[in-house]
């Protein structure tokens, strides 16, 4: 069941993009689930990424359609991670 529900928001990402004209060919698409799913993170964390400009993504009606090659990608944190040295 997992299966169906998976291709068919596929199915309707890929009818997004032809309604929006975006040109993505020979390109592998995922969805925030997949990708995340793919990187062992959590969906939120992939949308925390996306939202801090971090991870490339194209937003298609309310999802977010994110390409396979970029999840390698990902821009290093603006600030350092941690409570600040005291001098």
């Amino acid at each position: 069941m997992v299966m169906k529900i998976i291709s068919y928001n596929y199915f309707l990402v890929k009818k997004q993009l032809l309604l929006y004209n975006v040109n993505m060919s020979n390109t592998e698409l995922l969805s925030t689930k997949e990708a995340a799913d793919l990187m062992g993170w959590t969906s939120r964390y992939v949308v925390m990424l996306i939202h801090e400009g971090r991870l490339k993504a194209q937003k298609i009606g309310r999802d977010w359609v994110i390409k396979r090659e970029d999840l390698g990608n990902i821009a290093p944190a603006s600030r350092p991670v941690g409570r600040p040295k005291k001098d």
